[in-house]
């Protein structure tokens, strides 16, 4: 036989224990063009992955027989391709072996993207529509073979305590509040969520963010869905300048210019927005946005912004055939592989269903369009508003999602929220009395569901008995306005 690159990778697998080891979870049936060839792979691939040892050439040549799909002479050659594969002289060389297999799967995965790019473009494909082709080919490109395995208990100490207490970790708040909640803010490669009604203070919470991300010097990056970009920063002006949105334009433009220089005086990050009409962008175009703004502006964002996630569009699954969940769940997917591959935080927004929006007890399976929103999301806090916390300027906020673990036990609290200026504060213990959360802690004993209301008693009944029901929340004291 030709000692072509797929017999030396088939004869390796059958061969080489330790390049089994190292190669074997980046191999695929599809790289192998010839579908003989692919029985092969299937054959070896099954029986290492069930019996984690190499097999010899009897049990693959059994094997190959229980393929009922086989005709003779497809058997035939098989059996004798197998047997010659078990001739080829092994390489001296196990770097170079290896390095071999890593080429031979990167070139493979490049034109099988292409190949499957082309039948997309045709319009061949069900699954997927043309705005999936860069995606494939950018994962066709970076396959490539990752040594790291993952980190050790005992041999990764040293790693791992470094990273637990390194501060840099953590990207902060300007809320006394959330920084306690989450111990000390949100993390990188993570997906945080808002969960609103309509008109309720989703944006605003966005551009809160972005506002108060880049008073502490991290680069900010804000994508609109919704929004023209003027709008954006109108509203992020209001908060930076302290002026009412209805009143910018008022204060004329020397003044307005003289307010900005001053800004620009400060350790600011840069924030920078950008406008897509509704449904019409994903993850990918996010990609390609980062890409052309670090080669043309060379601005690298620390912090990303998504408004919002309902009506992102998915790169992966077409709207028309997929469900909401399905499509919904994909598009949050996207986003926190977006966040995970950049090193940031980013941050997005879902609305509420209709019983979630006139609640102000929400809870995740209120989300609308998918549970696996929630699922996805890192970090996710419900707001809400009655006449009462207008009066008074406040928002109700609710955790419902935390895996940053820090105060576990504030669930419900409130926050100061100037409209006008698309600004939120902390509030005073005084501030919030009788607003948040204020049922009894958990009681003690057998009799724990006597002890709740009837409602409660219902509630009880979905819940773990050791969860009990949520804490008294007591807020804290913010950070003074600079």
């Amino acid at each position: 036989m030709n000692l072509t690159t797929e017999a030396l990778m088939l004869s390796s697998l059958v061969l080489d224990e330790e390049f089994v080891r190292q190669t074997l979870p980046y191999f695929k049936a599809d790289y192998f063009s010839d579908k003989n060839e692919k029985v092969i792979f299937d054959i070896i691939k099954d029986y290492l992955q069930k019996y984690n040892t190499l097999p010899n050439k009897t049990t693959l040549i059994f094997d190959v027989r229980e393929k009922k799909e086989l005709n003779d002479s497809e058997y035939e050659y098989i059996s004798e391709y197998i047997n010659n594969i078990y001739k080829i002289e092994r390489p001296t060389d196990s770097t170079w072996l290896v390095k071999q297999a890593e080429e031979f799967c990167q070139n493979k995965a490049v034109y099988n993207a292409i190949i499957q790019s082309i039948e997309i473009y045709d319009g061949k494909s069900k699954e997927y529509t043309t705005h999936a082709i860069p995606q494939l080919i950018k994962e066709a490109i970076g396959v490539n073979f990752d040594n790291h395995v993952g980190m050790d208990f005992f041999d990764d100490v040293k790693n791992r305590f470094e990273y637990y207490s390194k501060v840099e970790n953590k990207v902060e708040f300007d809320l006394d509040i959330l920084n306690l909640i989450t111990g000390g803010g949100v993390s990188k490669k993570t997906l945080n969520l808002i969960l609103a009604g309509v008109f309720v203070g989703k944006s605003l919470t966005l551009v809160h963010l972005a506002a108060a991300y880049a008073k502490a010097g991290y680069d900010v990056l804000y994508i609109s869905m919704e929004m023209r970009e003027e709008e954006v920063f109108k509203r992020i002006d209001a908060n930076m300048l302290k002026i009412p949105t209805d009143k910018i334009a008022d204060i004329g433009f020397e003044k307005y210019n003289s307010r900005i220089e001053k800004l620009k005086q400060k350790s600011y990050g840069k924030i920078k927005v950008k406008e897509y009409a509704p449904c019409s962008a994903h993850a990918g175009h996010f990609n390609n946005l980062l890409q052309e703004l670090k080669l043309k502006q060379r601005f690298t964002p620390q912090v990303i912004l998504v408004d919002y996630l309902g009506i992102v569009a998915s790169s992966r699954q077409k709207a028309a055939s997929a469900g909401s969940h399905t499509y919904l769940t994909s598009v949050a997917e996207e986003l926190r592989a977006l966040a995970f591959e950049y090193d940031v935080p980013l941050w997005s927004a879902q609305q509420l269903n209709r019983t979630g929006a006139s609640s102000s007890d929400a809870e995740m399976t209120d989300i609308g369009g998918s549970f696996g929103i929630p699922a996805t999301a890192d970090f996710i806090m419900s707001l809400a508003r009655t006449e009462e916390l207008d009066a008074i300027q406040q928002l109700l906020v609710k955790i419902l999602k935390n895996r940053y673990r820090g105060s576990i036990d504030k669930k419900r609290f409130c926050i100061g929220v100037d409209i006008m200026t698309q600004t939120l504060y902390d509030v005073s213990d005084s501030e919030q009395d009788g607003l948040v959360d204020n049922r009894p802690k958990e009681p003690e004993g057998k009799d724990l569901k006597e002890k709740f209301s009837t409602a409660n008693k219902n509630r009880f009944a979905a819940l773990d008995a050791s969860l009990g029901p949520e804490y008294e929340v007591v807020p804290f004291r913010g950070f003074d306005d600079d």
